[in-house]
């Protein structure tokens, strides 16, 4: 057992018995019951899978001892009953009398002894609590992570999960201040006996209280680890690497060059093609550094129409393509996923150029078009000051030699200057400008350049398959944690090995606003991703200027873990809870 660093011994009592002995006895201790309720544990899981479905187990983070989230096992407790959309009904209407006698009797923790024995948790010590709270505990209430969570604890004998926080914090402290082996015993037999008597059950006074966010101001500030917004880096800049060939989605061509952004991808494009006329069908749902380089070469633009998924209206496409006769078709498959389904099959024949922008669809792996030309911006997926792929079935360019130092060099300067803030290096903001220098930058910018050799190293740093693994694994726990909810959608609820998400975009029907502002309030920084372009908002259709309206988009990149998509599902919860929403 490790000692906090800012208390002294004379504080806290670690005999022979905290340090060694009782770890000793947790693993044996839950070993030996495992064994002997295991016939139990399995008629339980049985009736668990029969009574209330599958998964049979309720896993979420929880923080452990110094401060680390676990994942903690619980038997759940509800079902997955869904309303006619496919909504995950409230938790009132997914529990049950089953669900109730798990709770009442104690059998929904049985599963928890597999984490005394992996050694997150002990028998007795603090409850683990949400990861959510950590900046909201005093330095004094923050002892109670410097032990094992428990099973059972000081505080669960004092009234159970009807203290409120002070007076659970208190008992959680007294406890870790006095850990023996007598104590735990004492701990233990009073657990048995409140169980068998099911005192102490019943509405839980916290709740009536409000969470713990709710009645208290941040007491920790610097706990709070912040989510989202641009990518920051402390090194990995120098040196050089080869072209990563590999995040094109396609087989390595000679046409295939690197350039320095995606908008000089778009007018390198739209040179090859000037000859041609100058009609664009183009995605009504999109950011305007797309559209401009059309603009800029005198295209008519005709934005084509898209469903409430964000997935483009064929039916419609189809009209749209006899009547407005495109010399150009762009589109681009949204947040990972397949919104161009089929897209390709309606233009087949047509005497038409076709554009994808693989942006935030390079890093899937189904459905790449055979699209005339593909571009895609690399520097949206990492700490990459700037770098794009573009490829065609015609070469359009030859790889430039020159690189764009003035906007490399701002971009590293802001994401280091973001990573010493973040580091605890430096207490500036100054990376906020920098950011915005570069953004204004990057509007200027009419030359084409090569991507860095600053970005070529970088790239080589990334290991792209423990990536995707891991926005994968953000995106289930995110999505699965945000069911339920009828104030907004979750557009995407599956997510195969196939799909590498970009952000998952969120579709708020009340309080965008104030929503984002709170998650902002929480060090979450979701994101509107684009607001609608000027020169297409007479254009659009009313599902589009509605997606435009509502979108909220969350990060669930490889910079998080499990643990912080879980603070994002408790953080949307509570402000679920705090505004009145359903």
């Amino acid at each position: 057992m490790k000692k906090p660093e800012n208390i002294d011994d004379s504080e806290i009592r670690y005999g022979l018995y905290a340090r060694c002995i009782k770890r000793v006895i947790d693993f044996a201790v839950s070993f030996l019951v495992l064994l002997a309720l295991s016939p139990v544990f399995l008629i339980v899981c049985i009736l668990v899978r029969i009574k209330l479905g599958s998964p049979i187990f309720f896993k979420q983070v929880r923080i452990g001892r110094d401060e680390k989230p676990f994942v903690m096992i619980k038997f759940r407790t509800m079902t997955d009953a869904r309303d006619e959309s496919g909504t995950l009904l409230p938790d009132t209407e997914r529990f049950t009398k089953f669900g109730d006698f798990l709770r009442n009797s104690s059998l929904d923790e049985l599963p928890e002894l597999l984490n005394v024995l992996k050694g997150d948790m002990s028998i007795v010590g603090p409850r683990p609590l949400y990861t959510f709270y950590l900046p909201y505990y005093t330095e004094e209430e923050a002892l109670r992570h410097a032990v094992r969570g428990g099973i059972t604890g000081l505080a669960q004998i004092n009234g159970r999960a009807l203290c409120r926080w002070n007076e659970r914090f208190a008992y959680d402290v007294k406890y870790v201040r006095n850990i023996t082996f007598k104590n735990d015993l004492a701990i233990i037999w009073k657990t048995v006996t409140k169980v068998l008597k099911k005192s102490d059950i019943g509405v839980p006074s916290v709740t009536d209280e409000g969470g713990l966010h709710i009645v208290r101001e941040l007491q920790r500030p610097e706990k709070v680890k912040e989510i989202g917004s641009s990518f920051s880096a402390k090194s990995g800049f120098d040196g050089t690497a080869n072209y990563p060939s590999c995040i094109t989605g396609k087989e390595e061509s000679a046409a295939t060059v690197f350039l320095s952004t995606g908008r000089s991808c778009i007018r390198e494009i739209l040179k090859a093609v000037d000859e041609k006329g100058k009609r664009a069908l183009i995605p009504p749902f999109t950011c305007e550094s797309v559209l401009m380089p059309f603009v800029e070469y005198g295209y008519e633009l005709e934005p084509y129409s898209l469903n409430a998924d964000f997935s483009v209206d064929l039916e419609k496409l189809k009209v749209q393509i006899d009547s407005f006769k495109p010399d150009v078709v762009l589109f681009h498959r949204l947040f990972g996923f397949d919104t161009c389904a089929e897209i390709e099959s309606i233009l087949g024949g047509r005497k038409v150029i076709t554009i994808e922008d693989e942006t935030q669809f390079m890093f899937s792996e189904h459905g790449h078009s055979n699209s005339d030309y593909s571009f895609g911006s690399i520097r949206k997926w990492g700490p990459f000051p700037d770098g794009a792929f573009l490829t065609g079935k015609k070469k359009v360019i030859d790889q430039p030699e020159n690189e764009d130092r003035d906007f490399v060099d701002i971009e590293i300067k802001a994401m280091k200057s973001k990573q010493a803030y973040l580091d605890g290096e430096s207490k500036d903001t100054d990376y906020r400008s920098f950011f915005a220098e570069g953004r204004e930058y990057i509007d200027r910018q009419t030359e084409t350049f090569s991507i860095s050799s600053a970005s070529k190293s970088a790239l080589a740093c990334v290991d792209f398959s423990k990536m995707t693994e891991i926005r994968r694994s953000n995106a289930r726990t995110l999505i699965e944690g945000l069911q339920g909810y009828s104030w907004f959608d979750c557009v995407f609820n599956d997510i195969t090995d196939n799909i590498t998400p970009f952000m998952i975009p969120l579709l708020v029907h009340e309080k965008r606003k104030e929503f984002q502002d709170f998650l902002a309030s929480q060090k979450i920084y979701a994101t509107i991703i684009w607001a609608c372009p000027d020169i297409i908002e007479d254009k659009i259709g009313k599902t589009e200027k509605r997606l435009y309206d509502e979108v909220l988009c969350i990060p669930c990149d490889q910079r998080y873990d499990s643990a912080d998509m879980m603070r994002i599902c408790s953080a949307v919860k509570f402000f679920s809870e705090k505004a009145g929403l359903h």
